[in-house]
């Protein structure tokens, strides 16, 4: 791999890849995001996150999570809607539920072009405090840490264990 991951067992790195280029491609643009190593950085029960988890159904079974603190998700949503955004409003979880559809869309397009044929579920969105991304034994996740003139957020994908034994 290019870059270090936080994870339990890796996936293919080229799919690994794919999530982290589309999240550039969304967040590149609108905020200047980077990808960097997760190493020393708290991505355990942030302050507050914004929580926007997508499944992945066809040839993989996969989800995704993309995760945003609460300061974090009130810069980039102002900066992708162009008007403020409460963190207690509807709006909040609306438009970050959006943000991470039209990532999974990139996503689901890079992995067709690899003939991997995927849908999406509809996001769910959740905020709160002392939220906590947690699996189940037989998943294993990667998360992958952005930093961005907004502030840092990360992405968490899962797929079942056994996947992760694969070349």
């Amino acid at each position: 791999m290019d870059h270090p991951i936080t994870t339990t067992k890796h996936p293919p790195a080229k799919f690994l890849k794919h999530l982290q280029d589309a999240i550039i491609q969304f967040f590149g643009p609108l905020c200047g995001a980077s990808f960097v190593a997760c190493n020393g950085r708290s991505t355990e029960d942030p302050a507050s996150p914004v929580v926007s988890v997508i499944s992945l159904v066809g040839d993989v079974n996969w989800v995704f999570a993309l995760v945003l603190t609460k300061a974090t998700a009130e810069l980039v949503t102002e900066k992708f809607s162009g008007f403020k955004i409460s963190y207690d409003s509807l709006d909040m979880k609306d438009i970050v539920g959006e943000m991470s559809n039209i990532i999974g869309g990139d996503l689901v397009a890079r992995l067709d072009r690899e003939g991997i044929k995927a849908q999406l579920s509809l996001p769910t969105v959740l905020r709160g405090k002392s939220l906590r991304l947690a699996n189940p034994e037989d998943l294993a996740s990667a998360i992958l840490c952005f930093q961005s003139s907004q502030g840092e957020f990360w992405a968490q994908l899962s797929w079942p264990k056994e996947l992760s034994n694969e070349k």
